[in-house]
């Protein structure tokens, strides 16, 4: 049973319209000098909408403009919503952060060097597993059968018990698979499969009715299709081609949401930051937000900037590319997606956000 938890169905306000002005014309100049066919971005503090904006098309040659309520694909800003699901379940007491390897799954072979490998190791990028962010390591990976949970299982049985490429806990060492080793204790210790879970447990309690996996143009040619860059031209990816984030690789980078609802998750990390009532505990938040000595923490990229602790996360499979950010201090919140996988254009935008609309300076503590 998941205990009672704050259901968010709306923004609380409309952005004022000049701020959006402000931020369309930031989206549009970006737009001018590092081409995107189509791109949103949204501003809020603390769950108050500050501004919000659409601009360009769906499909790179055609005229159909891009909304607010269309879906993008997140890439690996999946990572802190699948951190967020997996934390659900350590607030239960079914998961704890120190879990390892060898009591998460204790009917395994696993190497003796990954035994003691921890939940926040492999949330952090501290296990020591391979990246398996190309398909050539895929391709390394036995041949897999089954649903999608049976897959993961699999593939983390078949992981674990391979010697890791580095000495767990010496490095940050970015690793999807990782991630999918993650999601495969949680399907454990749940009994239900990844996508039901972060149904349940994270697009649910949080009112994101428009969250999905996959390409948004997959079920609806009308969405936002993603563009690959073939030398300097922006190609339109066909979402239902080749191409597809298999199960493995879901629960690293396969979530699927408009701006708005985007906007809702991150609303709920930056009250949980400011301790308000959110979807998790306190302490929780305080754990997944630590900032940690190479900035790498449960799910989020944690980092000072301009005086300001803020959490993070990028991403992009090639297709489209977002990226999100919330300053500690103020509860400024900035989501960015682009049906381009071009990371230029949204780190440009990203910053021209934070410098119209951050805080003079970090607030003094009280007292």
């Amino acid at each position: 049973m998941l205990p009672q938890l704050l259901v968010v169905v709306g923004l609380a306000a409309a952005p004022a319209p000049d701020a959006s002005a402000q931020l369309a014309a930031i989206l549009e100049e970006v737009r001018a000098k590092r081409h995107f066919p189509g791109g949103v971005a949204l501003v809020s503090r603390r769950g108050v909408p500050v501004a919000s904006a659409a601009v360009g098309v769906r499909r790179e040659g055609g005229d159909d403009p891009v909304t607010l309520d269309d879906r993008f694909h997140l890439g690996s800003v999946t990572k802190p919503m699948n951190a967020t699901m997996i934390a659900t379940l350590v607030d239960e007491g079914k998961l704890k952060w120190e879990s390892t390897l060898e009591e998460m799954f204790p009917d395994w072979r696993i190497h003796r060097d990954l035994r003691g490998v921890t939940l926040a190791q492999l949330l952090s990028h501290h296990s020591g597993l391979a990246p398996f962010t190309s398909e050539a390591e895929l391709e390394e990976a036995p041949k897999l059968f089954g649903e999608a949970r049976a897959q993961r299982a699999q593939f983390a049985q078949w992981l674990v018990a391979r010697k890791p490429a580095l000495a767990p806990g010496a490095q940050f060492s970015y690793s999807n698979a990782g991630i999918a080793v993650a999601a495969a204790a949680a399907e454990r210790a749940a009994d239900r499969p990844w996508e039901a879970l972060m149904r349940e447990r994270v697009f649910t309690p949080l009112g994101m009715k428009s969250a999905g996996f996959g390409w948004p143009a997959y079920d609806d040619p009308k969405a936002p299709w993603g563009h690959q860059l073939v030398g300097a031209r922006l190609v339109p990816h066909d979402p239902r081609g080749s191409y597809q984030l298999g199960a493995v690789i879901q629960p690293a980078a396969n979530v699927s949401v408009s701006v708005n609802d985007l906007g809702r998750f991150l609303d709920d990390h930056a009250r949980g930051i400011a301790g308000g009532p959110a979807l998790l505990k306190p302490a929780t938040y305080a754990r997944m937000h630590a900032l940690e000595p190479e900035g790498s923490s449960l799910g989020w990229v944690v980092g000072k900037r301009d005086g300001f602790t803020t959490s993070s996360h990028s991403g992009s499979a090639q297709t489209f590319h977002a990226g999100v950010q919330v300053s500690h201090e103020d509860g400024l919140e900035i989501a960015v997606m682009l049906n381009s996988p071009d990371s230029v254009p949204a780190t440009a935008i990203s910053r021209a956000i934070w410098e119209r609309f951050r805080a003079a300076a970090p607030p003094k503590p009280a007292g």
